[in-house]
């Protein structure tokens, strides 16, 4: 799936890399998009201060998320589908709402740096929150928060972290990747895309990487760093 700035949302079929669906999602540019595992709920915000949740199957609307304050920077759902989660509304706060009813569930708020990131972690037990060199985790069944600052610096912009399957961080900045391990506090593999990255987005067994730029797709092996696919331009049409 990709968003783009007139508020369209395409959903590309990658072995022919030709678009299938194509949808007049959102009156303003889209800014984030979050896939459900079973690959079933796809949720957009957008620069409308809206968060819609889709059925994939058939390309319905399924709820709407209005009267934002803000619009989000980055989403993500939680694996079964059931919540999801944004950094709508105060730059250091993030909330998460039932994707059932649309109702929220909790607000997070009062920590610095948390203006950029959200993630839930592949099992659903924690939220991964941050932005730069600050890095927070909670657990969400017993409501802690681990901090993690100052050790994740990376040269470009602010780092995008992801927390993958066996535990460490996928960090990315534009062009470039890391894998952090959090037991040894070492990067133990880096790799590059020619993409500017924008947006990022890893397969459930972490074995794949999808990044963006405004205009450009490519499919990245985490393993071996190479690139596997490129897709066609994105036309703003």
């Amino acid at each position: 799936f990709t968003g783009s700035f007139e508020g369209k949302l395409s959903m590309w079929d990658v072995e022919n890399r030709s678009c299938i669906m194509s949808l007049d999602a959102h009156t303003k540019g889209i800014s984030a998009l979050a896939l459900s595992n079973d690959g079933s709920i796809l949720v957009s915000g957008a620069r409308d201060h809206c968060i819609k949740i889709w059925e994939v199957s058939t390309g319905l609307c399924l709820r709407t998320i209005d009267g934002l304050k803000s619009y989000p920077q980055f989403l993500d759902i939680f694996p079964d589908g059931k919540f999801i989660a944004s950094n709508v509304g105060n730059q250091f706060a993030f909330t998460i709402w039932d994707v059932k009813d649309g109702e929220i569930r909790h607000v997070f708020a009062g920590y610095s740096g948390i203006k950029k990131v959200v993630r839930f972690t592949q099992s659903g037990s924690g939220l991964l929150a941050g932005e730069g060199d600050k890095l927070y985790l909670w657990n969400l069944r017993q409501n802690d928060v681990e901090a993690s600052q100052g050790r994740l610096r990376m040269e470009g912009n602010p780092v995008v972290p992801i927390l993958m399957p066996d535990g460490k961080f996928l960090i990315t900045a534009p062009k470039h990747i890391k894998i952090w391990d959090p037991r040894t506090e070492q990067f133990i593999q880096e790799f590059y895309s020619d993409l500017p990255i924008y947006q990022q987005c890893l397969s459930t067994d972490g074995s794949k990487l999808l990044v963006a730029s405004f205009k450009m797709v490519q499919l990245l092996d985490t393993h071996t760093g190479m690139k596997l696919l490129d897709f066609p331009p994105m036309r703003r049409d």
